[in-house]
């Protein structure tokens, strides 16, 4: 799952309190005690009351063990800048086990222990987070980006955040706000459904300001469904099989049907690929990430045209489709085969071009929409401009934009490993990379490479014999573009 939303006919049924019918209990962590005057618990207090919610607001040792659990459905720590020992970070890493989620307030330093605490938990519990440089200022505005932009109210930005501090994360972490092309907000959805979600930011005086009441909303609002699921299921079905294409390359077509049968509204991505059946060769067809698709709705995209390269190798090709959290969370998929008879004799398209013949992938009927997301591929995130794009709305019918996603792929082999491993990737176009390490606090532990290369394959041999054994995270970064890849070593 990659996360749920509340189901639109949900929102439409109680107008004075949306939420009266679902009363949650929410503990808030009290803020005022290390700074007077830091009044965000009294905020979050306000804001969750006027959603017919029970908060109440509870002292800082309330941490010091889980006698509270059975008690609250959410958790909120107000203050991002009180101490949280380990026996407290314990206590929060507990709670979002069991099921029920959590808001961390962070700050404009990664040396906080609440911006520890977040990292560290995400980081104990499958994915990978680590925190970046101070953003000074006033920054302004803050983009709103993903699903805490829709649940509950649609908030495009706000202004008011006074200094930040940047990170970067897996494909377990949703980037939720930005200044400029700097990511200070984030949503961490564990790859184990059975866990809650997590949240922070790393300013807390918009808050203070009362500044965007419908993001604080909006935040309440996921905490309280994260553990709600969607029932996602994708369907191939293609036209004139069994598919053959000459040797010149050709096109051929088929119907997709995405539904969703469950009782909350899903957010997902979509990326279709080519895979030789024998032999290693994937190529990516088509991708586009934060597809939004109410509970209850079935849509069939028919006769949909796919160009096949004459560069194209003789061979026997499996097309797939998936959907979920790209790359790895997938939920629903299928596919069928394609069957290229032989190599061409004069190859016209030395690019080998998989190119839709049209960017209109779904009709615009409001079924499926959704707004780019910096999550995969970073453009310009104050006008919610893709990379590569074609238009520049913030919420249109998502289909109608093809986003190609220039895929990393970090490798490394062995792994499990014993003193020295291979990491290898592709560069699909010249960049300046890096390629680091970092131990499960997020701490970057060295950097392997870094400087500028050009587009192609290249391999690093990394020898760990100065570590302990343990886990670890390699993380390559060429541009704007990351992939992150858990590695074992073992001495």
């Amino acid at each position: 799952m990659k996360t749920s939303l509340l189901s639109l006919t949900v929102l439409i049924t109680v107008l004075v309190f949306p939420f009266a019918s679902l009363a949650a209990s929410i503990a808030i962590i009290e803020s005022q005690s290390f700074i007077q005057g830091h009044n965000m618990d009294v905020i979050w207090r306000e804001i969750a009351a006027g959603m017919g919610h029970n908060p109440v607001i509870l002292p800082q040792s309330t941490l010091n063990d889980t006698n509270f659990f059975p008690t609250t459905d959410v958790l909120i720590v107000s203050s991002g800048v009180i101490d949280l020992p380990p026996n407290s970070v314990n206590t929060i890493e507990l709670f979002l086990r069991s099921g029920k989620s959590v808001y961390i307030q962070s700050e404009y330093m990664n040396t906080y222990t609440t911006n520890q605490a977040f990292a560290s938990i995400v980081n104990q519990n499958g994915g990978f987070f680590t925190w970046f440089e101070t953003v000074t200022g006033t920054l302004q505005p803050i983009i709103v980006d993903g699903c805490l932009s829709q649940v509950y109210n649609q908030v495009i930005s706000f202004n008011d955040f006074w200094y930040g501090c940047e990170g970067i994360g897996d494909n377990t972490i949703e980037k939720s706000l930005w200044y400029q092309n700097q990511c200070i907000g984030f949503l961490f959805c564990p790859p184990n459904d059975s866990l809650g979600h997590m949240i922070t930011n790393t300013d807390q005086d918009w808050i203070r300001d009362r500044c965007c009441d419908p993001l604080m909303q909006n935040i309440i609002s996921h905490l309280l469904l994260a553990g709600e699921s969607e029932n996602l299921s994708l369907t191939l079905s293609p036209i004139g099989a069994p598919i053959q294409i000459p040797p010149a390359g050709g096109s051929f077509s088929y119907d997709l049907t995405i539904s969703n049968t469950g009782t909350v509204d899903a957010l997902f991505d979509l990326w279709i690929t080519a895979a030789a059946i024998a032999g290693t060769e994937e190529y990516n067809l088509y991708f586009a990430l934060n597809l939004f698709m109410a509970a209850g709705v079935s849509h069939t995209r028919t006769a949909i045209v796919q160009n096949v390269p004459d560069r194209l190798p003789a061979g026997v090709y499996n097309i797939f489709a998936k959907a979920g959290a790209y790359p790895d969370a997938v939920e629903a998929e299928d596919d069928f085969t394609i069957t290229k008879l032989a190599d061409a004799d004069n190859i016209t398209d030395p690019s080998m071009s998989w190119a839709f013949p049209t960017t209109n992938f779904f009709e615009a009927d409001n079924k499926i929409s959704g707004r780019y997301s910096s999550s995969i591929a970073r453009g310009n995130p104050q006008s919610c401009t893709p990379a590569i794009a074609v238009s520049t709305e913030t919420d249109k019918s998502f289909l109608d934009t093809a986003l190609i996603v220039n895929q990393l792929n970090l490798q490394i082999s062995p792994n499990p490993f014993n003193s020295c491993t291979l990491l290898k990737f592709n560069l699909p176009v010249s960049s300046n990379i890096s390629v680091q390490i970092y131990d499960v606090s997020g701490r970057l532990v060295e950097t392997v490479a870094e400087g500028w290369q050009n587009a192609g394959t290249y391999e690093y041999q990394y020898t760990a014999d100065h570590l302990a054994s343990g886990i670890y995270f390699a993380c390559l970064t060429a541009g704007s573009d990351q992939s992150t890849q858990k590695i074992l070593y073992l001495k």
